[in-house]
């Protein structure tokens, strides 16, 4: 599974009945460890020294971001496919696997940067003059004599009439205001 687990139910009795035939204990012995405190933390510092592996420090988590949003998040949004690539570099960078809350703050950061740096390069391809003309109708004014054919009934203009209503995913409120329409 890629990490230490949490207690006996996540181990499979047909693994603990292997491993402790390998090394000569009952495997009813490992009802008895203590799967918290000093004993497991120095155990697991045992293991991540034998097979090359470290816990994730912040500047670790910081770099597997930065290298999700450069590397994986341009061209994949979904999630369980982001968290393979992440755990998959983890293992190759000797790296133990995070928590899985902390793999979800990872993955948060890697979208939300990738998306800040598509936005950029959108935004870095419209030229000036179309930006002054998209922000004067989202402020709700034209900037132009041509801006009248985008006025609404009120006088404002489509885009700033737009973000001023209330966005709603339910379809009951729609029908409503469509006076019972689908």
């Amino acid at each position: 599974m890629g990490r230490f687990p949490r207690g006996r139910g996540e181990l499979p009795d047909e693994a603990v009945a292997y491993v402790a035939r390998q090394v000569g204990v009952v495997a009813s012995d490992l009802g008895f460890y203590e799967w918290d405190g000093r004993t497991v933390e120095y155990h697991r510092a045992q293991v991540r020294k034998f097979l090359g592996f470290r816990e994730c420090a912040a500047t670790d988590a910081g770099k597997l971001a930065a290298w999700l949003a450069g590397e994986v998040c341009q061209g994949e949004r979904r999630t369980e496919r982001v968290r393979e690539e992440l755990l998959q570099r983890c293992r190759q960078e000797g790296i133990e696997q995070p928590t899985p809350g902390r793999t979800s703050r990872i993955i948060a950061s890697g979208l939300r940067e990738a998306e800040k740096a598509l936005v950029a390069k959108v935004a870095g391809r419209i030229p000036a003059q179309v930006a002054t003309r998209m922000n004067a109708l989202m402020a709700g004014a034209g900037d132009d004599d041509d801006a009248e054919d985008e006025l609404g009934e009120d006088g404002r203009a489509l885009f700033a009439q737009n973000s001023s209503r209330p966005a709603t995913g339910d379809k009951g409120v729609e029908r409503q205001r469509n006076g019972g329409c689908r």
